[in-house]
């Protein structure tokens, strides 16, 4: 048997011994390769398992035929295979992105898994978790991650909740006073900001201000700023 590259050539002739009459050309390369020797896995599925409590992420890799697969890699770490059934592989950062493959005891049968990336949700992904903000403070967040939730709630004019939000949640001092909210100036925020301001309570919400675009354009990234007054009764 022989492996390797070989190359073909075809001529015509017009049956005469004159090899200026002939005509010949070569065509592409031919990779010619002997059955693989080795039994290579199958693997069923693999998908993403969070471990948020640790801010990580596992990929389980659903393995029904061992062959002489032998590992998973990370290009950095390895995972033993040692029989058919789910192996989770990790743990992995979250934001992070892993690219796995399956080695064997012959490198002819290793294949690529692909690439895995999940981000954890921020801890106020959720209204139930709103982070308690006061004035006078700046705040830092990202949604990154985040989910659409509430997405029952009334939208204001511009800004709406059809994209991941964050929530943060204020009370005030019992004392008539305008409260602003702003992201306008803010380094390090190169993305659009909108902010929808509501009273009430999970599932039954009333929109009493949102914030869109009061910053300016694109030099101020789209940022906002909104003011509202808040009495006491």
């Amino acid at each position: 048997a022989y492996t390797g590259i070989v190359q073909f050539a075809i001529w015509a002739t017009d049956g005469t011994v004159n090899d200026a009459e002939d005509y010949d050309f070569f065509i592409d390369e031919f990779i010619v390769r002997t059955p693989l020797a080795c039994t290579s896995s199958v693997v069923d599925a693999s998908a993403v398992s969070e471990d948020c409590a640790n801010t990580q992420f596992f990929v389980n890799v659903d393995i029904t035929t061992v062959g002489d697969a032998t590992q998973i890699s990370d290009g950095t770490n390895t995972y033993p295979i040692t029989g058919i059934g789910v192996l989770p592989v990790g743990p992995f950062p979250s934001g992070a992105t892993a690219t796995l493959s399956v080695v064997h005891s012959d490198p002819a049968c290793d294949f690529n898994l692909g690439d895995f990336t999940f981000t954890c949700p921020p801890p106020n992904d959720d209204f139930a978790n709103a982070i308690p903000i006061s004035c006078g403070s700046t705040y830092t967040g990202s949604t990154a991650g985040a989910t659409i939730d509430e997405d029952d709630a009334p939208d204001g004019v511009n800004a709406d909740l059809d994209t991941q939000n964050i929530w943060y949640s204020y009370t005030g001092s019992g004392a008539p006073e305008d409260v602003t909210l702003s992201t306008c100036g803010v380094v390090n925020t190169d993305y659009d900001t909108e902010a929808l301001i509501y009273t009430g309570t999970s599932g039954n919400l009333t929109l009493v201000a949102e914030g869109y675009d009061e910053c300016g354009g694109s030099a101020e990234g789209f940022h906002f700023e909104t003011t509202l007054s808040l009495i006491h009764i």
